[in-house]
């Protein structure tokens, strides 16, 4: 289920991973929490998004000439 740009899954269907932080839906309150899985009471999960080298380097380059 996609749901504001997150794809939400079912650890029936993909079992969370072990000792990672994710996204965290707990039903029926509606929120989102981030932390691990494990023993969260949660519902349903989602991976929490990275940035990529290339970005992360973009990034550095227009922090750097900004601040000079």
């Amino acid at each position: 289920m996609e749901e504001n740009g997150i794809m939400w899954l079912h650890p029936a269907d993909f079992p969370p991973p072990h000792g990672v932080k994710v996204f965290i839906y707990m039903h029926p309150y509606g929120i989102t929490v981030m932390g691990q899985w494990q023993n969260s009471g949660g519902t349903l999960w989602a991976p929490i998004p990275t940035i990529s080298e290339a970005m992360r380097e973009r990034l550095d380059a227009e922090h750097k000439r900004r601040t000079g």
